[in-house]
């Protein structure tokens, strides 16, 4: 199926069809099925491909229901079995995938497609890039896709406000050698609307300094939708320069539209014992929205 000419609207039906070997030469090369126009949609339902290296290759429009799609042996040579090339224009719902070589099912660089119910195995038998995928179990997958609007209930319970929580950053910062960013305030989170954010965190000691070395403190600063900045002391300064518990917990802000939470780490001194140790801390946080 070739493309070229005036661009009509073509749909193509197949059923209980057998599309095996059929390719190029019969062996190695070539697709068993080959989609190259823009409007043209193929359907194919309870049929077998049977090929060696190329099963499918779709820039129109193509549905498959229960197929059976196997060999595969050779699909280290492209490295992959279907090149889908039409974002949204991709749909498998059921059927099994048997791909016997070393390459994956998609092409790496395929464009969106669902996938329901299907079952696939063998070597290489990833969905590299397949949107979503709900396996035969009814397990969902989402592979760097988007689901819009507000999920508002999980397993019988129902979500608030942003309806599941987003990280918006995540730092670990061991050995640390004096305050933190030089004690220059850090962006944490960066706020467009009115915006519920929780700030966890993780301060403790890792090394002893020499006598009255003094672990920082850690400071959260933002400014609340009246108009008010706030700081909050999330970790007091320590003198007691002992190897002790670590001091970690949550704070929960609600910060106004075009505003800048930050952490601030003030305070850290360190006087070298007799054999030059200088004290080391380590520092962990993470923000999300709610």
């Amino acid at each position: 199926m070739a493309s070229g000419g005036s661009q009509v609207d073509v749909d193509f039906f197949f059923t209980a069809c057998s599309f095996d070997f059929n390719a190029g030469n019969g062996t190695t090369t070539g697709w068993a099925i080959n989609n190259l126009n823009a409007v043209w949609e193929v359907n194919l339902v309870n049929c077998h491909v049977e090929q060696l290296t190329q099963w499918l290759q779709n820039y129109g429009y193509c549905n498959l229901v229960a197929c059976n799609f196997t060999n595969g042996t050779g699909s280290g040579t492209l490295g992959y079995l279907i090149n889908n090339q039409i974002a949204d224009g991709f749909t498998v719902h059921g059927g099994t995938f048997f791909n016997g070589g070393s390459g994956t099912i998609l092409n790496t660089s395929s464009l969106a497609s669902l996938w329901i119910g299907a079952l696939i195995n063998g070597i290489g038998g990833t969905l590299v890039s397949a949107t979503g995928v709900i396996d035969p179990i009814g397990n969902f997958r989402l592979n760097g896709g988007t689901i819009t609007g507000t999920i508002t209930n999980y397993n019988g319970f129902p979500t608030a406000g942003n309806g599941i929580p987003s990280e918006l950053s995540e730092s670990l910062l061991p050995n640390q050698l004096g305050n933190f960013n030089g004690g220059t305030p850090v962006s944490i989170a960066n706020t467009t609307v009115n915006s519920v954010i929780r700030v966890s965190y993780s301060e403790y000691l890792e090394r002893v300094g020499g006598s009255s070395s003094t672990l920082p403190s850690l400071t959260l600063s933002w400014t609340d939708p009246f108009g008010t900045a706030h700081t909050q002391t999330l970790v007091a300064l320590d003198t007691t320069n002992t190897i002790a518990g670590v001091q970690h917990s949550g704070c929960v802000v609600i910060a106004t539209n075009g505003t800048t939470v930050t952490l601030t780490s003030t305070g850290y001194l360190s006087n070298p014992s007799s054999g030059g140790t200088q004290m080391a801390w380590c520092l962990a946080y993470a923000s999300e929205l709610l």
